[in-house]
């Protein structure tokens, strides 16, 4: 099992509104990825912060999805270990197909919004 593989945890996501969603999780400066992403200057990379959004929508969802297209991404500012990031996402459904928006933030501070497609798929992991 990856350190990454449980990201997000099921209580982490909740859903706020219809097709609305809050999720929250935090990378702590121990996690072996910061090793080498960057040993003076630990930064959590931006394929850390799809994944997360990629987990939120699949526990949302409550079940295993893929990642299909990366749409859009505007990374805005950097996201630092043990910074408690929160992810607010809407998920809209078109058959087995999902559209994820997804904005991250720190507080107030918007970190990166990205819009994903997601597919439902029966070998991955959430």
């Amino acid at each position: 099992m990856n350190e990454l593989d449980e990201l997000i945890k099921k209580s982490a996501v909740a859903e706020v509104a219809p097709g609305a969603y809050a999720a929250s999780f935090m990378l702590p400066l121990e996690t072996e990825l910061f090793k080498g992403h960057f040993p003076q200057k630990a930064i959590v990379p931006g394929v850390v912060l799809i994944e997360a959004v990629r987990q939120a929508a699949a526990i949302a969802l409550n079940q295993k999805v893929t990642i299909k297209e990366i749409k859009q991404v505007k990374f805005k500012g950097l996201v630092l270990p043990d910074e408690v990031i929160t992810i607010d996402f809407t998920i809209k459904e078109d058959g087995s197909i999902y559209v994820v928006k997804a904005n991250l933030k720190l507080s107030d501070e918007q970190k990166a919004k990205m819009q994903l497609t997601l597919a439902q798929c029966e070998n991955s992991t959430n």
